[in-house]
């Protein structure tokens, strides 16, 4: 109840405009930090504790889980091929969530290095240059994104009770259903984080672009010494928000290439279970399992790496407009020093997204789609010349 009260205040920093995120993360077993208070996320014993537990009693229910409908008569009479692909989907996502709540665990403390990195920088631009970080609008956004992948899997776990013949079914499928959220649903969320400092960072470059482009003249009563100062600060932090997408890398690069290459996998074989692989009246009933499981791997894959390219978009032209500083104050040797020593750094740290040792951006996804797109052409072929030999 408190966390709800809390997420009803206006936020204020960073910590309260990513504090349900963090909570739900925690929560899950897919994070070493935890919020304490309003202004303040740690990571200490108590955390790390809990998620290793939180990670052994969630794939200890869905195992449990999974070998008594294992043995349901409904699952021992379907096609051997849909079974392969539960047994495949079963072990990835496991391996998923594991490898997922470990990484973070072993990187708790660069994850919370990032919030205070974040959150320092946000107070520089609010206290010296009143900038406005609209905290409110980004947490609607996330509350939304909540909402609707809680919608995804509140039907997934409905459709799978519905198929309970008895009480003890009910129990069963309900547990499971939950469990099998908890060990996709973390992973996602990790996901949606990361998706959201490559958002918040957007907007900080947005931000830091306007700032740049303003034109202050020493005749206009300004000291020429404040200038320099107020654009060597600014200059100062838009390498330090750079910064801050290598802390992002370091926290999920690992966990992103273990989610996408689960994403892949479920893609291709949902989509092959949908051009030709359900056969049959109760295998075709899947087909709503199907379908929804489908949405959120092509939203992750679709939309993360829009964001990632966008925020190194918006990078990309606060140097440029750093760049043109030596023009529009000319014969300022500070400036000029000044540019000269953004773009050197700029030159020897290229900063970019990354899904282990990929690039996050389009390119990436495009081929990713393209891969996806042959490997369901070879399986639908496949099947029909296993069709046309029976």
């Amino acid at each position: 109840m408190s966390l709800l009260r809390r997420s009803g205040r206006s936020p204020n920093s960073i910590y309260d405009c990513c504090r349900l995120l963090c909570h739900l993360q925690f929560i899950i077993g897919c994070s070493g930090i935890r919020s304490k208070s309003r202004e303040k996320y740690i990571c200490d014993w108590i955390s790390l504790g809990y998620t290793l537990l939180a990670i052994i009693a969630i794939v200890g229910i869905l195992l449990v889980t999974a070998y008594v409908k294992f043995k349901d008569p409904y699952f021992v009479k379907m096609d051997s091929l849909i079974k392969s692909i539960i047994y495949l989907e079963l072990g990835m996502s496991l391996f998923m969530y594991v490898v997922t709540g470990v990484s973070m665990m072993l990187q708790s403390s660069t994850h919370l290095r990032l919030y205070q990195s974040v959150h320092e920088l946000d107070r520089i631009l609010i206290r010296d240059f009143r900038a406005n970080m609209n905290y409110k609008v980004l947490m609607k956004k996330q509350r939304f994104l909540l909402i609707f992948t809680n919608v995804i899997y509140n039907t997934i776990t409905i459709l799978g009770a519905t198929r309970a013949t008895n009480l003890r079914d009910l129990g069963i499928n309900i547990m499971a259903g939950l469990a099998y959220g908890c060990v996709t649903g973390g992973p996602h969320l990790n996901f949606y984080i990361q998706m959201n400092f490559a958002e918040i960072l957007a907007i900080r470059f947005r931000l830091l672009q306007k700032l740049l482009q303003v034109k202050l003249k020493p005749a206009a009563g300004i000291d020429e010494r404040k200038i320099e100062q107020r654009l060597q600060l600014l200059v100062d932090l838009v390498q330090k928000y750079h910064d801050c997408i290598a802390l992002t890398n370091r926290v999920f690069s690992v966990s992103l290439v273990i989610i996408m290459l689960h994403d892949f996998t479920l893609t291709t074989s949902e989509l092959y279970l949908i051009f030709g692989g359900l056969t049959g009246a109760g295998s075709r009933a899947l087909i709503y399992f199907v379908l929804l499981g489908l949405v959120l791997p092509i939203y992750k894959m679709t939309v993360g790496p829009v964001y990632s390219e966008n925020a190194i978009a918006e990078g990309d032209k606060c140097f440029k407009i750093i760049q043109d500083l030596d023009f529009h104050y000319p014969g300022n040797k500070v400036i000029r020093q000044m540019v000269a020593t953004s773009l050197t750094w700029r030159w020897d740290n290229h900063i970019q997204f990354t899904c282990g040792s990929m690039k996050l951006n389009m390119e990436t996804i495009v081929g990713v789609y393209l891969e996806i797109f042959n490997y369901i052409l070879i399986l639908i072929q496949f099947r029909m010349t296993q069709e046309m030999g029976d």
